[in-house]
């Protein structure tokens, strides 16, 4: 066959093959979790959900000045995507499979908090006061780091 009747003979397929009615294999996967969530009043700047818990762009964006000063080249979408799926996602997520230990550490450490604004020791099953000064990349960790960084001085982070 000659070449460009192969090539119409192609397009010829792919016109009918588009003009075709498709039928729907079935419901979408995944469709009745969507519609539970479209009547329910969430937060402004809801971006992402977690088994109902959402996640919002406040949050994504509470983070944003600490990794931009360390990935300066990259652009803030960027970042805010690696926010979402490196920190916020993971801590979402761990706070509904674990709502109640979740609950108990706040507790513990609003607990902390005031005992040092009292003057008083910390609870011993709290989280102790220590004295660290080392970068983000050692057990201190980023999220520690940069709120340490971005909160002043005698500030609560």
């Amino acid at each position: 066959m000659h070449q460009g009747a192969t090539h119409w003979l192609t397009f010829a397929w792919l016109c009918l093959a588009a003009c075709s009615p498709v039928e729907p294999a079935g419901p979408t996967p995944g469709a009745e979790s969507v519609d539970r969530f479209e009547a329910r009043n969430l937060p402004e700047g809801t971006v992402f959900l977690v088994e109902g818990q959402p996640i919002t762009r406040e949050e994504i964006d509470r983070w944003l000045p600490i990794y931009s000063m360390l990935e300066p080249a990259k652009s803030e979408h960027a970042i805010r995507r690696y926010i979402l799926t490196n920190y916020n996602l993971p801590v979402k997520v761990g706070a509904v499979l674990d709502p109640e230990g979740r609950e108990k550490a706040r507790a513990l450490l609003e607990e902390t908090l005031q005992a040092l604004k009292n003057g008083e020791p910390a609870p011993a099953e709290g989280p102790q006061v220590e004295f660290i000064q080392d970068t983000f990349k050692s057990e201190m960790g980023l999220d520690r780091w940069g709120m340490a960084k971005m909160t002043g001085l005698g500030e609560w982070s």
